[in-house]
């Protein structure tokens, strides 16, 4: 086998490792674009969850509140009678 053709089939043996590492490349990055847009979306629900849980916290805040103002008025009203 002449050198020229040991180098030509050298190169193309490179060219093919070259490939097989881009193609490994590219499924690794769609991997993380997935993995990526499957974390925002869990992210992006994570936030829906803790506003609709703020709005009840402030809600049951504002329940205990009126019935603590009404407990009050209430023993307020008692301690006048007596």
């Amino acid at each position: 086998m002449e050198k020229k053709d040991r180098m030509e089939i050298l190169f193309e043996d490179i060219q093919s490792k070259f490939e097989l590492i881009l193609e490994g490349y590219t499924v690794l990055n769609n991997k993380i674009d997935r993995l990526a847009q499957d974390m925002n979306a869990r992210f992006d629900r994570v936030m829906v969850n803790l506003s609709v849980l703020d709005r009840k916290l402030d809600a049951f805040q504002n329940h205990l509140s009126r019935k603590l103002d009404s407990m009050v008025a209430n023993l307020t009203a008692h301690q006048t009678d007596t």
